[in-house]
């Protein structure tokens, strides 16, 4: 018996991003009981290997992906920039779900088969991850404290604002701050790293597989997020779901994210040295640390389970034919 096919769509290359990652997710899950495949822009594929037996067509431009998609003939197109309307008019002709990736875009009136996954419409299903595998683990190390950062070294996710505080911090000496990602291929980003890299207080891991990210979370007592705009954040979540507590620009999808697991200022890049305050007073105050270590970990299993995500997208498929 022929499988049905699911076609998920996205309209850019596939870099390590949070987009990527609820495909994965979808993609691992669906694929069990349905043919799987995936149509890109560009040829960049870091996913393949999360994604044994899912098959990726790599498409040039729009036309070449109308040709894909019409030999494809899936029996449900998963769209995950129907705003962009990228290949939208053809991906219609079949049943369809959309997914927009961004706080702007999920706060916008959308089509009633585009799922918002944030924002104050009816119908969110919010993003998940596996809190089996991002769970709280003893730090080998208990006195060296470690600030995260986790994220693309770029504009957006390291603030020249921020980049100056840290640079000014006076760090205690216990104080490690950790930064994961990469992003080092334009001139401007080496830059960057080279500055941050001068920082006594800074040590840089660079790109780590998703395969190897719970155990980097694991080692941190608090995860920065000086982001100036940001959806469903994955890196934080995946930090509470460690137990890991947030401090945060309150921005766009972060205060929703966040909630009561971490502190949440509302600041401009030229107060970015209040992060570094707000760091040295949560690590003066034990009681209040660890109750946000505890509010991590609850808010992550009660609101944010993937589990519940992947039921819920079962729902939504079999609504428009796919079913188990």
């Amino acid at each position: 018996m022929r499988k049905p096919i699911i076609l998920h769509v996205l309209p850019w290359s596939l870099f390590l991003g949070g987009p990527q990652r609820f495909v994965a997710d979808l993609a691992n899950h669906f694929k069990k009981f349905t043919a799987v495949h995936v149509l890109h822009l560009g040829n960049k594929n870091p996913w393949k290997e999360l994604m044994p037996g899912v098959k990726f067509h790599e498409a040039t431009n729009v036309k070449h992906a109308a040709q894909i998609l019409q030999t494809i003939n899936p029996d449900l197109v998963h769209h995950h920039y129907p705003a962009g309307k990228w290949l939208l008019k053809e991906a219609m002709r079949f049943p369809i779900i959309g997914t927009n990736h961004t706080w702007k875009e999920n706060n916008s009136p959308q089509p009633p088969w585009a799922i918002p996954i944030c924002g104050r419409f009816p119908g969110v299903v919010k993003l998940g991850v596996d809190t089996g595998i991002f769970c709280p683990a003893k730090k080998q190390d208990q006195k060296t404290f470690v600030v995260g950062i986790v994220g693309r070294i770029d504009s957006n996710k390291l603030p020249e604002g921020f980049i100056r505080a840290l640079e000014k911090w006076a760090a205690p000496a216990n104080v490690v701050v950790r930064i994961v990602g990469g992003g080092f291929q334009t001139k401007q980003a080496r830059k960057t790293v080279d500055r941050l890299a001068a920082i006594p207080s800074v040590e840089i891991i660079g790109k780590v597989p998703p395969e190897k990210m719970a155990a980097e979370y694991q080692t941190m007592d608090l995860l920065l997020v000086p982001s100036l705009k940001d959806s469903t954040s994955y890196v934080a979540l995946e930090a509470m779901a460690c137990g890991v507590p947030i401090l945060a620009r309150a921005v766009q999808g972060l205060p929703d994210t966040v909630g009561n697991a971490g502190i949440l200022l509302d600041i401009s890049v030229d107060q970015d040295y209040l992060f570094f305050r707000a760091v040295s007073s949560l690590m003066e105050n034990e009681k209040r640390f660890a109750a946000f270590k505890v509010k991590a970990r609850e808010r992550m299993v009660n609101l944010y389970s993937l589990d519940e995500m992947l039921k819920k997208y079962e729902g939504l498929y079999a609504a428009r034919g796919v079913k188990k």
